[in-house]
């Protein structure tokens, strides 16, 4: 389930921290809405990344 919406690809409806059910803890899930890595998904990403070096995506 994602931090915001339904978990499904939210099409009608903006998600945002004062959004009406938007997890308290975003930190603890992968997915901010139904589509989008939220920034705790993103952080691992990102220091893989910079970690392995350019070789792990060249």
């Amino acid at each position: 389930k994602a931090c915001c919406g339904t978990g499904l690809v939210e099409t009608s409806i903006l998600c945002n921290a004062k959004s009406p059910g938007t997890c308290k803890n975003a930190t603890a899930y992968v997915f901010w809405d139904g589509f989008h890595p939220s920034e705790a998904a993103n952080k691992i990403l990102s220091d893989d990344l910079l970690a392995a070096g350019i070789s792990l995506i060249s």
